[in-house]
């Protein structure tokens, strides 16, 4: 939003220079200045229809909130066609889209959407680098789509009514709920072409290679990678009761398993999360100094598999197509639309019937959407994260299959 406030400034500040230098008399100004005025009212009606939507999320109405997006989107297009806005391009502001590890992966769809001739449209992303979680993982999608990252470069571009959110997308002219868009195109892309389009950069892998060689481990050697969601960083250090968390200590008789049979695992994350105690072969890399954004990348495409619960690198791992086993999945509304994963949900648990819900029961809404523990517990519904023993028996698969 600061973007697009100094945007709108130096569209006025560029207005008044003109007409200050003479160089544009006020009668022949007056019209952009209206058209722009207008914009900024329309784009601001939009924006109003846009976010009547977030409280049925919220509330797990996910239905209703897709509708909502929907018209919202069939408005803005509706109003860019009225204020003559060019179509040629959408524009996917770092906010939303590149601020988060796994909100970069959603770049995959809109590469993919192109190369399948289903949009005729480019996608520019604009991502200031202090929008940016990853700078590394940004920079793979470089063959694939437009990236601006330089602010005065980003500022040129006039981005009303003609941006994209990761809400609804549109695919052959519907607009569709993220996941379910997501879903649509990869399984057209698996029917025609397969493979990932973004792989490790050669001195990413070089560069990973060296730094295991500094942590003693053999140059023979397979690794898995781990990330377990916990409070901290996504809630701003705050108490959170988000069903997308989960213990790390109930994954160490996983970790043993791997290390058991010859494996060595690094432990994704950030420095607030809980320490893993020592463990033969196993790199606690969340509390580890070297903590940099191109080792993320490396860890991730390089893994034999990856272990993860519903955050960012589970998302990350399938735009590399490294194998994954999705651990605590949760809500069990939201899957995943990549092939080689194996995915162990939470249980939700009927206090009242004191039974757990069947997986048709798990899909219904409001609770298939809920992130909140809170709001289930007013269903009176209890989400039941996987065992330890779950964990082990799951990881023995990905270890036979992969």
């Amino acid at each position: 939003m600061l973007l697009f406030a100094l945007a709108r400034a130096r569209r006025l500040a560029q207005f008044a220079y003109r007409l200050l230098r003479g160089g544009t008399p006020w009668r022949s100004a007056l019209p952009a200045i209206i058209r722009s005025a207008t914009i900024d009212v329309r784009y601001a009606r939009f924006m109003a229809r846009w976010n009547a939507a977030l409280p049925d999320m919220a509330a797990g109405r996910r239905q209703k909130a897709v509708e909502k997006w929907a018209h919202a989107m069939r408005t803005q297009e509706l109003f860019a066609r009225d204020s003559a806005v060019p179509a040629d391009a959408r524009y996917l502001r770092g906010a939303s889209w590149t601020a988060g590890f796994g909100h970069i992966a959603l770049l995959d769809f809109f590469a993919k959407l192109r190369l399948l001739d289903l949009s005729d449209q480019e996608h520019v992303v604009l991502a200031p680098p202090s929008t940016v979680a990853n700078p590394a993982y940004l920079e793979c999608w470089r063959p694939w789509l437009r990236i601006e990252t330089d602010a005065t470069q980003i500022l040129d571009h006039d981005t009303r009514l003609r941006e994209d959110y990761p809400a609804v997308l549109k695919v052959r002219g519907g607009w569709y709920w993220l996941h379910d868009a997501m879903a649509i195109v990869e399984q057209r892309w698996q029917a025609s072409r397969g493979g990932p389009l973004i792989s490790a950069p050669d001195h990413v892998v070089e560069r990973g290679r060296r730094m295991l060689e500094q942590w003693k481990v053999p140059s023979s050697a397979w690794f898995v990678t781990i990330h377990v969601r916990e409070q901290g960083l996504a809630s701003g250090g705050k108490a959170e009761d988000s069903v997308r968390n989960a213990n790390i200590a109930t994954y160490f008789d996983a970790i043993r398993l791997i290390t058991s049979v010859g494996g060595w695992v690094f432990r994704l994350g950030h420095p607030g999360m809980t320490p893993l105690p020592k463990m033969p072969q196993v790199i606690d890399y969340a509390h580890h100094r070297a903590q940099v954004d191109w080792l993320d990348v490396f860890l991730i495409a390089r893994a034999r598999f990856v272990i993860a619960t519903n955050s960012g690198p589970a998302w990350v791992a399938g735009t590399f197509g490294t194998p994954a086993l999705l651990t605590n999945w949760g809500p069990p509304g939201i899957r995943t639309h990549y092939r080689n994963t194996m995915t162990l949900p939470q249980t939700l648990w009927s206090s009242k019937d004191k039974r757990p819900l069947t997986e048709r029961e798990a899909q219904a809404e409001p609770w298939a959407f809920l992130e909140s523990a809170r709001m289930l517990e007013r269903h009176g519904l209890i989400s039941v994260r996987n065992s330890a023993h779950e964990i082990a028996d799951h990881v023995r698969a990905m270890l036979e299959r992969y």
